[in-house]
C-alpha cells in the first residue's frame, strides 16, 4: 500500500474531473465494495449518487468522502460487528457520516493540525506533515477523485467516531450518571455493561431519578432486580420504540410503551419519559429517562402493591390461589375487579367481607376472571369480538366497541375493561369496573331436560341407562343432540313409534355413537373424523367461504344450534339422528336425492359391487332430476322401463375404480367400470375445485363419505361421449356443420376411432352469415368437393385442447395452415387473427370439438370495391374517434380521404333508419346486410326527396324511419366473396 507525501498529493490534484457521482466511483472499484454494501445499508448511497433530491428548484450538495477499502473494514476488530450486524444500523450509519464533509475538499485545500467537522457531529484531525493523514488514517492512491457532487480520497484504516469506541459503561461515567454508575459497582454489573462483544438497550435514570426514588443501594439483591429491569437485549431505537406496546427485559418482566409519534416521545411503565434518546455505543444505545422503573412483581405482587385491589387479594387467598396465580411458570391474563366493583356485588350477596362467601364459590367466580394465556391490548384489538376461554372452563365474550376514534372494551356486554396491560412477571393485568358472573351451569342431561325439543333425546338417555354417564362431573363430553323431530324421522324409518320399541342394547349404541369424550367448541372442527365412545367415527366435512361456515357430519346430517356449555361439556343440535357412515348403497339410500340412483342399482344388480368393503370406489351419482329429465327423453316413467343390462351398463359407467374427491379432479379422462372415458374439465374457485364432465354434465356437490368411498352429486346422467360426428349431432347449433360433414363425404373419416383430431366447429350462426355472404341458401348448393376442402381447413390432425392453444401456425388436413393468435394471459383465442370462440373443448372418443363463430376461409384478403374503397392499392379512408365535445359531451370523429387529401368531422349522433337510400336505389335493412355494407366513403342521394336528411361525418344520405345507430366508422361496399 504506498502512502503518499504532501507534495505527491498536490502534484496529483490535477485529476481530471468526471461526470460520475461519488457512489459511481465507489462502485467502480473493487477494492471499495464493503463500503458500498454499508452504503446500500443504511440508504445513504442515494445521498451520495448523482443528483439526487436537488434540481433547479434546488441547490445539489457537494460531499468529501474518506473511502477505507475493503482491508481497512477486516481490520476493524470490535467494531466489526457495526458492519455485519443489523441491530447496529445506527451505529453503522454514524460510523459512516464520520468519512464524510460537507463540500468538496481536495488535498490542497487541507492544512496541518485542522479539525474539520463531519457530518456525524465530530471532528476528525488533518495531517500534513511528510504524508496527508486523517486522524490516525493514511491517505492513499487514488485520492483527489473528482466527482460531479464531490471528491473521494481513499484511505487505508476505518475512522472510528466515539460511538464506535465507548462502551455503555463509559458513556454513564462520562456523561455524569453517578448515582447509576455506583448502583452498577454495587451490583457487580459494571462489567456487563463495559463488554464489547454485548449488545444492550439500557433505560438511565438520571441522579435526580434516583434520589426521587429513594432506593438503599446497599440492598445489592433488590438494587440488581431493579437494574436489569432498565435492560433489554439488543439495539431499540426511539424510532422503532415508537411501533412497540411493549419490550421485554433481561430482568425477566416486560415495559409498557406509550409513545406519541407527532410529539416523538415516549413514556415507559406511563410514569417514565425518555428525556434523550439513541446515545449511540460499541455494544448498544442508552435512552435517559427521569423517573427509575420499578420492576413489576408477579400477578399477586402486582396486585398486593396497588391499594385498589386489596378486597380481590384478600379473595385470591380466601380461595387459597395466590400460589396459582404467582406461579412464573404460568402466563395468564387475570381480569381484575377494583374494590369500588367489589362492593356492590359483596352488597348483593349480602354479605360485608369476601371471607364470608364459601371458599369454592369464591374460587369458581375469580377463576371466571382468569384465562390461560397472556393477551395484551395488541391481542384484544385483533380479536375485536370472540368468547375468551377462562380457568373456570366457560368462555366469557369479549367485544371492543368504537364510535369513532373513542373505543371500549366490554366483557359479558356490561363489564367495562377500564385499564389495560400492567404488566406481571407471569402475565398481564386488566381492571374492570365489576365483578363478573360466571353463568350457573348444569350438566349435559340438566341441560336437555330444560329443552322441551330433547324430549325424546332424554327419554332415550334414561332408557339405556346412560344417565349417570351422561351427568358425571368427571367427564368432558361433546353431545350431538338430535330434536324430537329429527328422532320422529328416525322412528319412521325404523317403522317404530317410541324409543321403547326399540331394544335398550340399540338404542344405547345410538347414542354413543352421538357422543365424544373430548369438549369440541364449534371453532374446533375441521374436516376430518371424530372419535366416539361407541369406537366408530363420525366423519366432519366443515364448508366455509368468506361470509358463512357449514358444518356437516356424515356427509348428511347439519348441526343446527353450536356450544350449548354445560359443567360437564357441550351440546351440539343436529338435524338428524347421526348413523354410522355405511358403504355407497347405505348412503344413497339414506339420501332423498338418490332414491331413483337407489332403484336402479337393486334393479341392475350392483348392490355387492357397490356394497364390498374391499372397493375403493368414487360414483358421480345423478340425483332424482337427473334421471327424471333422462326418463323424459327416452319417454319413459320409471328405471325399470328400461332394459336391465342397459340400466347396468348406465350405471357402470359412473362408477371410478377407485377414490377420487373434489382436489384431485383434473383436466383429462378419467377410466370407469364401464370400460369407457368420462371427459373432465375443471377450474378454480374460492370454494376449490370445480368440475364438468363430458363437457354438460356439472358436478354439483362433492365428496359424500361413504366406507368404501365416495359421492359426487351430479346434475345429468352421463352418456358415454361418442365420436366428433356422433357429439356434434346431439349439440343443435351444429345442425348445419352436421349436413355439411355428411354432404361432402366426411362423415365416416370424423367418425374413426383410430384417430385423434381437434375441429373447429363454425356453429349455425357462422354458416349463416358464410352461406349469405356467398349468395347461397343451403350448404347442399356448394360442391362436395369444394365444401370438403373448406371443412377440411377446420380439422387439424391431433387434440389440442383450450390450454394447449400457442401462439403460431396449425396445419388443417387440407395441406393449409391457421394461424392462432392469444390474448393476454391465453384464455382468449383468435383464429387467423378475426375468428373468435363460443365454445372451447368439447370432448368427442376421437378428439375434441371447439366451437368458432365464423368459417375459416383460406383467402384471408377483404372482398371489396377497389374504385369506391381503395387508392394506390391501400384503404382510401382513413376514420377515427377524438374523444367527446366539451360542451356537447357527444363523440366526435375524424376522417381523411387520401386520394382527395380531404379532411371532414362530425358527431357522432345516436340515429340509424332502417330505410337507406344509396346510389339512388332504397334499400331495406335486410338489404344493407346482403351488400355486407362495412364502412366509409362518401355516399349521396339527391335524386329521390324523402322527409329527412343526415349528415354524418363520413356520407350524406337521405333516410326514412328511424330505427338503431350506428358507431364511429368508415363506410364502405364490400362484395360478396366468392369462395366457390
Amino acid at each position: 500500500m504506498r502512502v503518499f507525501p504532501l507534495f505527491q498529493l498536490l502534484l496529483a490534484n490535477a485529476v481530471t474531473a468526471q461526470d460520475d457521482s461519488i457512489m459511481e466511483i465507489a462502485e467502480s472499484s473493487e477494492d471499495l465494495s464493503t463500503l458500498v454494501d454499508a452504503l446500500k445499508k443504511t440508504g445513504l448511497d442515494r445521498s451520495l449518487s448523482r443528483s439526487y433530491g436537488c434540481g433547479w428548484w434546488k441547490h445539489c450538495r457537494d460531499y468529501t468522502v474518506f473511502a477505507p477499502v475493503n482491508d481497512a473494514f477486516a481490520a476493524l476488530g470490535p467494531a466489526t460487528k457495526l458492519v455485519e450486524n443489523e441491530d447496529y444500523m445506527p451505529h453503522l450509519t454514524d460510523l459512516l457520516w464520520y468519512h464524510v464533509l460537507n463540500g468538496e475538499v481536495f488535498s490542497d485545500d487541507l492544512e496541518d493540525g485542522a479539525e474539520v467537522k463531519t457530518l456525524n457531529g465530530e471532528p476528525v484531525t488533518i495531517g500534513t506533515d511528510g504524508s496527508v493523514t486523517i486522524n490516525d488514517s493514511n491517505v492513499i492512491d487514488p485520492f483527489d477523485v473528482d466527482a460531479i457532487n464531490g471528491a473521494v480520497h481513499t484511505v487505508d484504516s476505518v475512522l472510528l467516531p466515539s460511538t464506535a469506541t465507548r462502551t455503555i459503561a463509559d458513556i454513564a461515567v462520562n456523561a455524569g450518571f453517578n448515582t447509576l454508575v455506583e448502583a452498577l459497582q454495587a451490583t457487580d454489573l459494571l462489567p456487563v455493561v463495559s463488554d464489547k462483544s454485548a449488545t444492550f438497550t439500557v433505560f438511565a435514570p438520571t441522579d435526580d431519578a434516583f434520589t426521587a426514588a429513594g432506593l438503599d443501594l446497599d440492598d445489592t439483591e433488590k438494587l440488581k432486580k431493579i437494574l436489569l429491569y432498565h435492560v433489554v437485549p439488543g439495539v431499540e431505537t426511539l424510532r422503532e420504540l415508537w411501533h412497540k406496546d411493549s419490550i421485554s427485559t433481561v430482568g425477566g418482566g416486560d415495559i409498557t410503551v406509550d409513545n406519541n409519534y407527532w410529539r416523538q416521545t415516549v413514556v415507559l411503565n406511563e410514569a417514565s419519559q425518555v428525556t434523550s434518546a439513541d446515545i449511540l455505543a460499541l455494544n448498544g444505545i442508552v435512552h435517559v429517562i427521569h423517573k427509575v422503573l420499578v420492576p413489576p412483581g408477579n400477578i399477586v405482587e402486582t396486585a398486593q402493591s396497588n391499594s385498589d385491589f386489596s378486597i380481590l387479594v384478600e379473595a385470591v387467598v380466601h380461595a387459597n390461589l395466590a400460589d396459582a396465580l404467582s406461579s412464573e411458570d404460568s402466563s395468564l391474563t387475570v381480569f381484575a375487579p377494583t374494590n369500588d366493583a367489589f362492593e356492590p356485588f359483596l352488597a348483593e350477596l349480602g354479605v360485608t367481607s369476601i371471607t364470608e362467601v364459601d371458599a369454592a364459590v369464591v374460587a369458581d367466580i375469580l377463576l371466571y376472571h382468569v384465562v390461560g394465556e397472556k393477551l395484551t391490548l395488541h391481542d384484544l384489538d385483533e380479536l375485536r369480538k370472540g368468547n375468551i376461554g377462562t380457568l373456570g372452563g366457560v368462555k366469557v365474550s369479549f367485544e371492543k366497541k368504537c364510535h369513532w376514534w373513542n373505543c371500549r372494551y366490554l366483557l359479558d356486554d356490561t363489564t367495562i375493561i377500564q385499564k389495560l396491560d400492567i404488566m406481571a412477571t407471569n402475565g398481564v393485568i386488566h381492571v374492570i369496573n365489576s365483578v363478573l358472573r360466571p353463568p350457573v351451569r348444569n350438566n349435559i342431561v340438566e341441560v336437555a331436560q330444560a329443552n322441551p325439543d330433547y324430549s325424546i333425546l332424554v327419554e332415550a338417555v334414561v332408557y339405556a341407562g346412560l344417565a349417570d354417564a351422561l351427568s358425571s362431573e368427571d367427564s368432558t363430553l361433546t353431545v350431538f343432540a338430535p330434536t324430537n323431530s329429527a328422532f320422529e324421522v328416525f322412528f319412521d324409518q325404523l317403522g317404530i313409534t317410541n324409543v321403547t320399541d326399540v331394544d335398550a342394547d340399540m338404542i344405547k349404541s345410538i347414542l354413543l355413537y352421538h357422543v365424544a369424550g373430548d369438549v369440541i367448541m364449534e371453532d374446533d372442527f375441521e374436516t376430518g373424523d371424530i372419535e366416539t365412545l361407541l369406537g366408530e367415527n363420525i366423519h366432519v366435512e366443515v364448508e366455509a367461504d368468506w361470509w358463512s361456515k357449514k358444518i356437516i357430519l356424515n356427509t348428511v346430517v347439519g348441526i343446527d344450534l353450536f356450544d350449548i356449555e354445560a359443567s360437564n361439556g357441550v351440546i351440539h343440535q343436529v338435524d338428524s339422528v347421526i348413523q354410522p357412515v355405511g358403504h355407497i348403497v347405505e348412503i344413497a339410500a339414506r339420501d332423498p336425492r338418490f332414491s331413483i340412483l337407489t332403484e336402479a342399482i337393486v334393479y341392475a344388480d350392483l348392490v355387492g359391487a357397490l356394497s364390498s368393503p374391499d372397493n375403493a370406489l368414487t360414483v358421480f351419482a345423478p340425483s332424482d332430476a337427473a334421471f327424471e329429465k333422462l326418463f323424459e327423453v327416452l319417454s319413459v316413467s320409471n328405471i325399470k322401463d328400461i332394459g336391465q343390462e342397459e340400466v347396468q351398463s348406465l350405471l357402470l359407467y359412473h362408477v371410478i375404480g377407485q377414490e377420487i374427491g373434489q382436489d384431485d379432479l383434473e383436466d383429462g379422462e378419467i377410466q370407469t367400470l364401464g370400460d369407457q372415458s368420462i371427459f373432465v374439465k375443471v377450474w378454480k374457485s374460492h370454494k376449490g375445485t370445480n368440475a364438468i364432465l363430458n363437457g354438460k354434465t356439472n358436478v354439483v356437490d362433492y365428496d359424500n363419505k361413504a366406507s368404501n368411498g365416495l359421492i359426487h352429486e351430479i346434475d345429468s346422467v352421463l352418456k358415454p361421449v361418442g365420436n366428433i360426428v356422433e357429439v356434434a349431432q346431439n349439440y343443435t347449433d351444429f345442425s348445419i356443420l352436421v349436413d355439411a360433414v355428411v354432404h361432402a363425404g366426411l362423415a365416416e373419416a370424423l367418425s374413426m376411432d383410430e384417430t385423434s383430431l381437434t375441429v373447429f366447429a363454425p356453429t349455425n350462426k357462422a354458416f349463416t352469415q358464410f352461406l349469405e355472404a356467398n349468395d347461397l341458401s343451403s350448404i347442399e348448393e356448394v360442391d362436395k368437393d369444394e365444401l370438403a376442402s373448406v371443412l377440411l381447413y377446420h380439422v387439424v390432425g391431433a387434440e389440442i385442447m383450450h390450454k394447449d392453444f400457442e401462439n403460431g401456425d396449425l396445419q388443417a388436413l387440407n395441406g393449409e395452415t391457421i394461424a392462432v393468435t392469444l390474448g393476454f394471459g391465453g384464455f382468449k383465442v383468435w383464429l387467423n387473427k378475426k375468428v373468435g370462440f363460443a365454445d372451447f373443448d368439447i370432448p368427442a372418443s376421437n378428439g375434441v370439438i371447439h366451437a368458432i363463430t365464423s368459417v375459416l376461409s383460406e383467402n384471408s384478403e377483404d372482398c371489396v370495391d377497389e374504385e369506391g374503397y381503395m387508392w394506390n392499392g391501400k384503404k382510401r379512408w382513413t376514420c377515427k374517434r377524438v374523444g367527446k365535445n366539451f360542451i356537447t359531451k357527444k363523440r366526435r370523429c375524424k376522417k381523411m380521404d387520401k386520394k382527395t387529401g380531404k379532411k371532414s368531422s362530425g358527431t357522432l349522433s345516436k340515429v340509424l333508419w332502417s330505410v337507406l337510400i344509396m346510389n339512388n336505389t332504397i334499400h331495406s335493412k335486410n338489404e344493407l346486410r346482403n351488400l355486407n355494407v362495412k364502412g366509409a366513403g362518401p355516399l349521396t342521394s339527391s335524386l329521390i326527396p324523402l322527409p329527412f336528411a343526415f349528415e354524418s361525418p363520413f356520407f350524406s344520405v337521405n333516410v326514412f324511419i328511424i330505427k338503431a345507430a350506428i358507431s364511429c366508422g368508415c363506410y364502405y361496399y364490400k362484395k360478396p366473396c366468392n369462395l366457390f
